[in-house]
């Protein structure tokens, strides 16, 4: 249970006695005159633990505080309150009230009860009342922290380290990405929809794009037209980002991804008008206004007359013609044997006789 303190208004007298901590040897000086009301006060009664009351003696400790005060303390120790006590002795044998008494030695036992204010005497964190607990936890944690900064930091410091090579391995597939093979299922990173697969390549492609408009990579040149010096400190930065690239030999990975992101952006542009249409695609748009809306929109083959195609046709026609041929010579030899078996059987010879 905390100590009460008075309020600032009965603020302790500078001439009463000041207290001493425990420990000391030093007893309070007589050489002040108390005053009358220390006189008053010092007639009543001292509170004491009851467990002290045979050995201690009649010391004037609360003499400059309220009446009304120092009955609600006595109150509050007749309950049978546990009060702080200032006793760092490990045997346990000269346990000291704090509100006042004196130890077996005669040495005085007191404490200012005030409101901290007046107190010129120091007082350590372990002998320090249950007001000032929280002073003493700061200090503790104070401390602590400095020390905790003072320490040198042994944890190893891996933002500077060098990180080993990663050994290209994965060769290039045939034709190119959409056409001919599938850029996720050969980066290994195939997946459903929301898988960590998916997801990792879809973060993957952004970042890359990413680093390619950083790079100042003309998007809407192709990608054969790029020079070549700012595709080489494009492709160390990926690797140097991302390890995980490093392992396609010659980085073409990287280059796919950044191939399909720069069309997608040129028929983005063209679509808004922001772009204009190259040579090489001006015979779609001749097609498409030649084509009906009503027709339909599958795409056809080309009709002009290919010899290598005509020659090929005819060939397959051929085929198809002899084995046509083969099938039905097969039937019609088969049939005829089963003719010529029944007529056979039908044959019976008549006696005339």
């Amino acid at each position: 249970m905390s100590t009460l303190a008075p309020p600032r208004s009965h603020k302790p007298v500078t001439t009463a006695p000041r207290a001493q901590v425990k420990g000391t040897s030093k007893k309070p000086s007589n050489t002040a005159q108390p005053s009358t009301a220390h006189k008053a006060a010092s007639q009543a009664p001292t509170p004491l633990s009851p467990s002290k009351t045979a050995n201690a003696t009649n010391t004037t400790t609360l003499g400059n505080m309220d009446p009304a005060m120092i009955a609600v303390m006595w109150a509050m120790i007749s309950e049978g309150s546990n009060l702080p006590r200032a006793d760092n002795n490990d045997d346990g044998d000269q346990d000291i009230d704090m509100v006042g008494g004196t130890d077996t030695d005669g040495n005085t036992t007191q404490i200012n009860i005030g409101n901290g204010d007046d107190g010129d005497t120091p007082m350590d964190n372990d002998k320090a009342p249950e007001g000032n607990e929280d002073v003493a936890m700061a200090d503790n944690h104070d401390a602590g922290a400095d020390a905790d900064d003072e320490a040198p930091n042994t944890s190893k410091d891996t933002s500077n380290a060098k990180l080993k090579p990663v050994v290209a391995w994965v060769p290039r597939p045939k034709g190119s990405a959409g056409n001919g093979f599938s850029l996720q299922e050969e980066m290994m990173l195939a997946g459903p929809k929301g898988s960590k697969p998916s997801e990792t390549y879809l973060a993957l492609s952004r970042n890359v794009k990413t680093l390619a408009l950083n790079a100042c990579l003309d998007w809407t040149l192709d990608w054969k037209d790029i020079p070549n010096d700012s595709k080489v400190k494009f492709f160390a930065v990926c690797r140097a980002n991302h390890p995980f690239l490093g392992q396609f030999i010659n980085d073409w990975a990287t280059e796919e991804i950044v191939k399909q992101a720069f069309r997608n952006m040129r028929k983005t542009a063209v679509k808004k008008g922001e772009l204009e249409k190259k040579d090489k695609y001006a015979h779609l748009a001749i097609n498409a206004s030649k084509r009906s809306s009503a027709a339909s929109r599958v795409k056809k083959a080309y009709t002009g007359v290919d010899p290598k195609e005509k020659k090929r046709a005819l060939k397959k026609v051929v085929k198809a013609n002899c084995r046509k041929a083969a099938a039905t010579a097969a039937r019609r030899s088969k049939q005829a044997a089963v003719v010529d078996q029944g007529d056979g059987d039908d044959e019976m010879e008549v006696d005339l006789d």
